[in-house]
């Protein structure tokens, strides 16, 4: 978006003029012996100016532009500079954030990227040189834009519509767990712990003196009773399905599958090293790798990705080991490693898209 604003003012005759500080940009041009002058600030979470800041660089731009040593590039030597008019344009996710600026007695304008609009309060001017039309074109093209790339589903960007939008990975995932416990409850007992080591949960011994690391792999899709089993499957839906459309299909699968290995090993190592041995099954060690990978979505999109945060991720992250490390006959270094993996790996294969 800000790529289009800049587009768009220097179309309207603006030139530009880099300052200090790096979020901040003024375009200016002379028409009959006025200086019209934008400052265009990118206001995202790491900046902030505050009232007393911004009052200094609007008398210091009018100073600059009134003083014969500010004539910059397109001045005109016979024309006199009469007039220095300065508005002062946020461009920023976060509109709620500089509200506050708008009830000065500054020109303040602020751009919300999300809704792709420019917003103007009462107390400010209407319009400004003919430039609130260009805002709100430039913002109009950006939403069609949005809406074409989201509707593109030949791009396999994981934020579109329509089939794309379907969570097809998680919904296989949790059908395939389920199927696998319903014939293994139709052949034995699942809360039996030998019953499940004979069909593929993880046992040191088995793994690690046998040479049977393809358990690695089968334990995911085991579940210990019907319990264990409804609630990995809950979380790996509603979870599974964000992630999902942050990674995409493909790189959300490989992630789930590293995650749920990285669990396993990470449990296996702590069984080995503790001396205490015992079966260990269960998809909650890819499905806390899910949780893992989206907190790293939330922070790679400042904090918030959809309906997470960020910090309510790490409350939960927090809350659900406090509770199996204060449980007994619950696969702790299974969460942990799970967890670890999820967001090693994607740091690894997310991309945030460019809006």
């Amino acid at each position: 978006m800000i790529n289009k604003i800049d587009s768009r003012l220097k179309g309207e005759g603006y030139r530009f003029l880099k300052v200090k500080p790096e979020e901040a940009g003024v375009y200016y041009r002379y028409v009959n012996g006025t200086a019209q002058v934008v400052v265009g600030f990118y206001g995202h979470d790491g900046f902030w100016l505050d009232g007393r800041q911004i009052e200094l660089l609007w008398r210091n731009l009018r100073e600059l532009f009134f003083h014969p040593w500010g004539r910059l590039e397109g001045y005109q030597e016979d024309a006199a500079i009469h007039d220095v008019e300065i508005l002062m344009l946020f461009v920023t996710e976060h509109p709620e954030r500089y509200k506050e600026h708008c009830s000065g007695a500054l020109p303040v304008w602020i751009f919300d990227t999300r809704m792709n609009r420019l917003l103007i309060y009462e107390n400010q001017p209407g319009d400004f040189f003919g430039i609130r039309a260009v805002l709100e074109s430039a913002g109009a093209e950006q939403a069609k834009q949005d809406l074409g790339n989201e509707s593109d589903l030949s791009n396999g960007a994981s934020r579109g519509t329509g089939w794309n939008r379907i969570p097809f990975v998680s919904i296989g995932l949790a059908a395939v767990n389920i199927i696998v416990f319903l014939v293994l409850t139709f052949l034995g007992d699942t809360e039996d712990a030998v019953f499940m080591m004979n069909h593929g949960a993880v046992y040191p011994e088995l793994v690690a003196a046998s040479g049977e690391w393809y358990r690695l792999f089968t334990c995911m899709f085991l579940h210990f009773g019907v319990e264990h089993l409804m609630n990995n499957m809950v979380l790996l839906v509603v979870a599974g399905t964000q992630l999902e459309h942050a990674l995409g299909k493909v790189k959300y699968l490989l992630l789930y599958l590293l995650a749920g290995l990285g669990s396993s090993l990470l449990s296996l190592g702590m069984m080995i090293k503790t001396g205490d041995l015992a079966v260990s099954a269960g998809a909650s060690g890819a499905v806390y790798g899910i949780i893992g990978a989206l907190l790293w979505v939330a922070i790679r999109n400042r904090g918030k990705f959809e309906n997470l945060t960020a910090r309510g991720l790490v409350i939960m992250i927090g809350l659900c080991l406090y509770f199996g490390f204060t449980t007994t006959g619950v696969d702790n270094w299974g969460h942990v490693g799970g967890l670890i993996s999820g967001f090693v790996f994607c740091v690894l294969l997310y991309r945030k898209r460019r809006r």
